[in-house]
């Protein structure tokens, strides 16, 4: 941490998340994580130059490490994982009434990750998991989820390609790839990167 701070100081472009930092701690005391959390934190904004520090977490509703951060980045996947695609207003209503609740309704929030499978070539009259249509709709409804609250100041979509998986940490998915890119390990396009695109069209024309 110390060498990254030294040697990205002057850099305005450079961010910092720690969040991967405590991933694999999640047995650990919760009142020991969140000293840690400050700790970081503290170091960061003392020793980082003007970079903004973010923190990253996938249980956002328990979570008791939020404050220690610029933004607050969620990762989340309703639709995918849990919930249904029309139940993503749920996921921002909990974290709104959490957010409130911890009094930082100053921070903005970002979903740095979100998203679902959809494996190239898969398609399906039925509305299910793994096919190209259900990940186009799931982005669809996500990306105009997002736009349309006002706590959401960005997002980013989990992920730009399929990429090859690891068995060794427990990843033994479909193809043994993470299928969840919106192009294909060969950049060939899915249903969804064309529903992307049609989604920030529609956002760029209400702007003008």
């Amino acid at each position: 941490m110390q060498y990254f701070c030294s040697k990205n100081r002057f850099d305005p472009n450079c961010s910092v998340a720690y969040a991967d930092l405590l991933y694999y701690n999640r047995n650990i005391k919760c009142q020991t994580k969140r000293l840690l959390c400050k700790l970081y934190y503290v170091f960061l904004k003392e020793n980082g130059g003007n970079r903004l520090v973010t923190y990253a977490t996938d249980r956002p509703t328990t979570d008791i490490c939020l404050e220690y951060c610029d933004i607050i980045s969620l990762n989340r996947y309703a639709g995918w994982y849990y919930k249904t695609r029309d139940e993503w207003y749920i996921e921002l209503e909990d974290f709104r009434a959490r957010r409130k609740e911890l009094d930082l309704e100053h921070k903005p929030v970002i979903y740095s990750e979100f998203g679902g499978a959809a494996i190239y070539g898969h398609h399906t009259f039925d509305d299910l998991r793994g096919t190209e249509e259900y990940q186009a709709e799931l982005l669809s409804k996500c990306l105009h989820t997002f736009h349309d609250d006002p706590m959401v100041t960005g997002f980013y979509i989990w992920q730009f390609c399929d990429m090859r998986t690891c068995r060794q940490m427990g990843l033994d998915w479909a193809r043994s790839y993470n299928n969840k890119g919106i192009l294909n390990e060969c950049r060939k396009p899915k249903m969804a990167c064309y529903a992307v695109k049609k989604a920030f069209n529609e956002f760029e024309s209400e702007e003008n």
